[in-house]
């Protein structure tokens, strides 16, 4: 498995031009593929993570009848 030291979340939003279809991620200095920055720029994304909850047994509790 490769070490991926150099991951970076792009920022496409705020993508530097450098070309005609060509932008930069102004985090990394990369070329971004034409397709994924229309993509990510036309639609709307929503970004979900998870959260870890504390009180888990309260909420079971709650939820028996």
């Amino acid at each position: 498995m490769k070490n991926k030291k150099n991951a970076c979340m792009h920022d496409y939003k705020n993508a530097i031009q450098v070309g005609n279809v060509d932008y930069m991620c102004p985090l990394c200095k990369r070329l971004l593929n034409p397709f994924e920055w229309f993509l990510m720029n036309n639609f709307k994304f929503v970004d979900v993570g998870v959260v870890e909850e504390k009180n888990v047994k309260s909420r079971k509790k709650s939820n028996k009848k």
